[in-house]
């Protein structure tokens, strides 16, 4: 399948990359490396999540009257986050484990 890049190129009656000049060339790659980047998922959500909320657990000995209450806050609502993107995986497996048991 033609992406939209080599469409455009084609509208513009340009065959080939090495038909542009270099600085084109390096624009032309950088769209074409950002038009390529996969979807943002919950998967990958949750997972920048988990390394937000690291980060704020490794920050708390370092923490100072005036940043900690902000910090603190920023940590529960990454929590929170965490958990609303878990629910509907903890309840499949409770659900799961309760068919299981019968």
């Amino acid at each position: 399948m033609k992406s939209i890049l080599q469409s455009i190129l084609q509208k513009l009656h340009i065959k080939g990359l090495d038909e542009l000049d270099p600085s084109e060339q390096v624009v032309y790659k950088m769209w074409e490396e950002q038009y390529n980047l996969p979807d943002v998922t919950i998967e990958t959500i949750s997972d920048f999540i988990t390394q937000e909320i690291e980060k704020l657990v490794d920050e708390f000995p370092t923490f100072d009257s005036e940043k900690d209450i902000y910090l603190k806050a920023k940590l529960a609502n990454f929590k929170a986050i965490k958990r609303l993107i878990e629910a509907p995986k903890v309840a499949r497996k409770q659900i799961d484990d309760m068919i299981n048991k019968l």
